[in-house]
């Protein structure tokens, strides 16, 4: 106590506890100002979006804050909505882009993932129904649900995509091929047009992994792509795929 005062330093010390760790009672206090504390703020901030994020806080479980740790996106495994969040005080969500704007894209949507360009301007949303129905779409935090636009390439619409390392460029799969989006323009320029993207595409400062079938289903092949000369090494091929 100092002039009145709980000392927080004095609280938060460890070397004032006897073992050298906190004390049960700082223990209690750390989790009710980590965890209590910012729910309580929610609460009074917004009453019925609390209550509506209450409804499904046990789905919640995914969180993908912007690069500049200004807004979080947060959004349940398979589940048919998405918040977004201030990341300080009082946590006000700020947008929620539910199931009835989503299934515009995909029927019924389900998020698969979320996750923000580098530059932090744009969110991309991994959607799918269900079964085999895969659909990437960007989302503006500014502008709100209404900026929700499918990412197409000119050969269909994206199922799979990832980020460039700059600005808010995606590398997007279609059915066949793989190809550089550009959402401002909205236009898409070719890496390759053949053979299907079957899993998710990792993205290195000089190239990229993916794996790569002549056939939708069929045996695919471990494959490094070139960023500069789009040249694709096999690196590690399938049992049965005569080699080429």
């Amino acid at each position: 106590m100092v002039d009145g005062r709980i000392s927080t330093t004095s609280l938060f010390d460890h070397r004032a506890a006897p073992s050298g760790g906190c004390s049960p009672a700082r223990r209690v206090l750390q989790c009710l100002l980590t965890f209590v504390l910012p729910s309580l703020c929610l609460c009074a901030a917004s009453p019925a979006m609390a209550q509506d994020i209450s409804d499904d806080v046990s789905f919640l479980a995914r969180f993908a804050p912007s690069p500049d740790k200004r807004l979080i996106a947060a959004y349940a495994p398979d589940g048919p909505a998405l918040w977004l969040f201030a990341c300080c005080a009082p946590y006000k969500p700020l947008l929620r882009v539910d199931e009835s704007v989503l299934k515009k894209f995909c029927d019924p949507p389900y998020v698969r993932r979320a996750e923000w360009s580098p530059d932090g301007k744009l969110l991309k949303i991994d959607l799918y129904d269900g079964d085999e129905g895969l659909v990437v779409v960007t989302l503006d935090p500014l502008l709100g649900s209404k900026s929700l636009k499918g990412v197409e390439t000119g050969r269909g619409k994206a199922g799979i995509a990832a980020w460039t390392r700059t600005g808010h460029r995606l590398y997007a799969a279609p059915e066949i091929g793989l190809y550089v989006f550009d959402p401002d323009s909205r236009t898409a320029t070719t890496v390759f047009a053949e053979q299907h993207v079957n899993s998710d595409i990792v993205v290195l400062p000089d190239r990229l992994l993916l794996r790569l079938a002549d056939q939708r289903y069929g045996p695919c092949s471990l494959v490094a792509v070139d960023l500069r000369s789009g040249r694709k090494t096999v690196l590690v091929r399938q049992k049965g795929i005569d080699s080429k």
